[in-house]
């Protein structure tokens, strides 16, 4: 595969050619892939439209279940070509084929042309973009609020979508090209593929020293236990100083986790059952945003969710009670796209789901306290 490219508008323009064409389009943060039709080109930047009611599903999956003004980081696939690109999420107007404009999601255009009949348009921004969009607050304040969540301006939202181009140039080559890495972050597992969709997550996670592997592997589809997320976790946090408590009768003084789970028991990330934590039992999906979700609370950051997120999987009812809003919010923001469909909440999780919810999670703008930032309405 080739390096992610930064282009300007115009180089975009000749690379893509004229007419309408569809163009495979990987989101970087979560590795889905969907196909976006193009319309013609405007002053600074594209309009462009899912290609098919599966395209938009796959959007709003990546984006967390919902489609609100993200500027998500992209790489575009033409021509053999990687090319970088900052999507905004936000469906607007009907203006693809005609229409009304305004609000469009999840109306529909019934009497447009087939690509405009499954909601309105997003903007796709390159590396030369600046504005765009002059007219998403006056139509759509009414009915989306939200997208005027990171900022007041089409011309500052603008600039957030430049900059998620310019992500997508640096994480895009650091996820999807592992080829023109430094060798000093070139795999350091012989069973980690580098085709597989925690490759980089993984990568990331040794080099910082969060995780290591055993005879030169990692072991990346063993079911993560107890006590490894719960060591993952101290890790990241920069093995803060703990007092070894002691308190679990089926944690042993020798434990190499034993710092890590005093550190999660004291802080009240995860407790045991009584006088056991169960070290060694597997941790699921759930348990494992659960996790998560109490540590970020933790650190004061962005905790909310959108309350309908969950109702796109048929297996929600299986969540357990007590991680319904983890897990609510871990799909909003990302940290868990489901499988196959399904969240599966009571199922183990691997040792490389985990390490990818984590990177996913140090990635995203929720690592960010809810001081410097407006959280999600």
């Amino acid at each position: 595969m080739s390096a992610v490219e930064l282009l300007t508008n115009a180089q975009f323009a000749s690379l893509l050619g004229t007419g309408r064409r569809s163009v495979p389009v990987i989101d970087i943060i979560t590795g889905i892939e969907f196909n976006l039709c193009f319309s013609g080109a405007r002053t600074d930047h594209y309009d462009v439209t899912p290609a098919t009611p599966e395209d938009m599903e796959k959007m709003q999956i990546a984006n967390g279940g919902s489609l609100n003004w993200v500027a998500r980081p992209v790489a575009l696939k033409i021509n053999n070509r990687m090319i970088a690109g900052g999507l905004n999420t936000f469906m607007h107007h009907i203006r693809i084929g005609g229409g009304n404009p305004g609000e469009n999601f999840p109306s529909r255009n019934e009497n447009g042309p087939p690509w405009t009949r499954w909601g309105g348009h997003c903007c796709l921004y390159l590396s030369d973009s600046t504005g765009g969009a002059g007219d998403i607050d006056s139509l759509n304040r009414h009915a989306r609020p939200e997208a005027n969540r990171l900022a007041n301006t089409p011309k500052a939202r603008g600039r957030q979508a430049r900059a998620a181009c310019h992500e997508a140039f640096f994480l895009g080559n650091e996820k999807l090209n592992p080829a023109v890495l430094p060798k000093s972050v070139q795999p350091a597992f012989s069973d980690v593929s580098a085709s597989s969709i925690a490759f980089n997550a993984i990568d990331w996670a040794n080099n910082k020293g969060l995780v290591t592997g055993s005879n030169g592997k990692f072991l990346p589809d063993d079911g993560m236990t107890r006590a490894q997320f719960a060591l993952l976790l101290y890790r990241y946090e920069g093995c803060p100083p703990v007092k070894a408590n002691g308190r679990f009768a089926d944690v042993h003084s020798s434990s190499v986790a034993l710092s890590a789970i005093s550190w999660v028991d004291e802080t009240r990330i995860a407790t045991g059952s009584g006088d056991r934590f169960l070290p060694d039992d597997k941790i699921t999906r759930a348990q494992t945003v659960l996790m998560l979700f109490r540590y970020n609370a933790l650190k004061k950051r962005v905790l909310t969710a959108k309350s309908s997120v969950l109702n796109f999987f048929p297996d929600r009812e299986m969540i357990p009670e007590a991680a319904t809003d983890a897990m609510r919010w871990a799909v909003t923001h990302g940290l868990i796209t489901g499988n196959t469909g399904l969240l599966l909440p009571n199922e183990a999780i691997t040792r490389a789901q985990s390490v990818l919810v984590l990177f996913r999670y140090h990635h995203s703008g929720i690592t960010i306290p809810v001081s410097q930032t407006q959280a999600p309405q």
